[in-house]
């Protein structure tokens, strides 16, 4: 039994995922004590809300004295994607990070339907994820672009060929489902991916502080 809570976009979100574990445990009927192993997505993303669900991650399984794994959650995301590709195409799966950027990457689908990775994890703007999709269109069936991300760009990729699903679709939402699958052929230590230096750096940047 699967059970997927959704927690939100919000600010109050990271405060809430140990609310989150305790209703996923009543609803299959096990306790934290019956934990064996934890997966969390180590990103990109925004850097508060990897170091809350990271650090929640690390403590729980020092509690349970339990194995921690990561998974990038742009792959977890593109295993959602490509259940609607075909061998051949390509998916785009893109968060929006803020700052006229996204948190994308690009993978084509093999005939195994696992993900060949194209473009690593990156944080980029929108015209120029939109640039690499026509190359990434050559011998390719189609190019789907998926996320919240997709959708805040989704005048400019598809211009430039890519198809991206209706926001009702629900394949622009992250599953825990799709993160545990990416775990047999994408695993890593559950160690942060930001993509980039987080908002509090650029800002102390901005300011001159601590310049010489």
């Amino acid at each position: 039994m699967l059970v997927d809570i959704q927690l939100g976009q919000d600010r109050t979100a990271g405060r809430r995922v140990l609310d989150g574990v305790h209703h996923a445990c009543m609803a299959i009927g096990v306790t934290i004590d019956d934990v064996s192993r934890i997966v969390v997505g180590v990103g990109p993303g925004g850097f508060t809300g990897l170091r809350i669900g990271l650090a929640t991650a690390h403590a729980l399984g020092q509690a349970r004295a339990c194995p921690v794994v990561g998974v990038c959650s742009l792959e977890g995301l593109a295993v959602g994607i490509a259940r609607t590709a075909r061998p051949g195409d390509v998916v785009i799966p893109a968060h929006d990070a803020r700052r006229k950027e996204l948190f994308a990457a690009i993978y084509r689908v093999d005939e195994a339907g696992d993900l060949e990775e194209i473009l690593a994890p990156v944080a980029i703007a929108g015209a120029a994820l939109a640039a690499h999709i026509t190359p990434a269109l050559a011998g390719s069936n189609r190019v789907i672009a998926a996320g919240r991300g997709a959708c805040v760009e989704r005048a400019a990729l598809t211009r430039a060929g890519a198809w991206v699903p209706d926001e009702s679709s629900g394949v622009h939402t992250l599953s825990a489902a799709d993160l545990l699958q990416r775990v047999t052929h994408g695993a890593r230590p559950p160690d942060p991916l930001y993509a980039r230096v987080p908002d509090a750096e650029v800002h102390f940047g901005a300011s001159g502080t601590g310049t010489s």
